[in-house]
């Protein structure tokens, strides 16, 4: 292969024209070690309907595994095939890229705002383009990218605790209230007499139908099963409690009022279970108030 080198102080910074038939694997190995060089100036080798595109990072809003091929998306969601894997890609790619799970890397400024949904999962919306990024827990580097990494999780479980307790203590009031109203002092007599062991009990299902709803932040299982999971371990700690502490009455021969007492409790528990959409939803809220502020930083500088 014929090399021709031009050096001339009209030239503000190095660049490559490669003329070829073909791509092959010795000339893409070239044009890696070429953008190496620098990333300022990096373009990436692609691939679409059997052509080759140089791109340039800034033209992408994503990159991802599909399958065993390695894509990017640019702004009008048109899709490439790469010939890197993601790890490397992460390598090269400049700060404003950021990998979002095991399979994606997105281009940080081409977020529009993060989303909560309804079965526990969160979605990075694009500008411009919908791509349906779903994620059951966004990655800890992007957490740290936005300012909310380890010691946001660390002060989420103790606050997951602390809500857990006071969701509790909260029902315990509320029942009192109603024991109060339903029948006056005689009613709440035997609360009062149980007292610790009334509150103590309030706060343990608190804590089992509250706390345990971190679950929603991690990657595995699926949402479903979370769901499921959240449900068992609080519907499996509040029925023995509230039985054992007398806050429901028990009547086997009653199977009517039994199914009417088990569906009124899931209906509680989907209460519950709503609040802490309520607070996905604000977290939500909080991610895109940090991408503002960093959108706005890199329009000062």
């Amino acid at each position: 292969m014929r090399v021709e080198c031009k050096i001339s102080a009209d030239y503000k910074e190095p660049y490559a024209v490669i003329y070829l038939n073909k791509m092959t694997k010795a000339i893409a190995e070239i044009i890696s070690m070429l953008e190496k060089e620098g990333t300022d100036s990096l373009t990436l080798v692609a691939t679409k309907e059997k052509r080759t595109y140089f791109i340039k990072p800034e033209e992408i809003s994503l990159v991802r595994s599909e399958g065993r091929e390695i894509v990017c998306y640019d702004k009008l969601k048109n899709k490439y095939v790469l010939d890197k894997p993601l790890y490397e890609l992460e390598s090269i790619l400049d700060h404003h890229f950021v990998r979002v799970s095991k399979s994606t890397i997105v281009n940080i400024r081409q977020i529009n705002h993060v989303e909560a949904s309804l079965n526990g999962t969160m979605e990075l919306v694009m500008k411009k383009r919908d791509y349906g990024l779903y994620f059951q827990k966004l990655s800890e580097s992007f957490q740290r990218k936005v300012g909310i990494g380890m010691k946001h999780m660390v002060k989420l479980v103790i606050k997951y605790i602390l809500s857990g307790v006071s969701l509790g203590c909260t029902f315990f009031v509320v029942m009192c209230l109603s024991y109060f109203v339903g029948g006056g002092e005689k009613c709440l007599a035997p609360i009062v007499k149980d007292f610790a062991r009334q509150s103590i009990g309030a706060m343990i299902v608190g804590v089992a139908c509250g706390s345990t709803a971190i679950i929603y932040q991690f990657n595995r299982p699926s949402g479903f099963m979370k769901t499921i999971i959240h449900f068992c371990v609080g519907m499996g700690v509040f029925y023995p409690v509230a039985l054992s502490l007398g806050w429901i009455p028990f009547y086997p021969g009653r199977i009517i009022y039994t199914v009417v007492q088990f569906l009124f409790s899931c209906g509680i528990f989907i209460g519950i279970w709503f609040c802490f959409f309520l607070f996905n939803r604000n977290e939500a809220k909080r991610i895109n108030k940090r991408l503002r502020e960093l959108e706005n930083d890199r329009g000062k500088g």
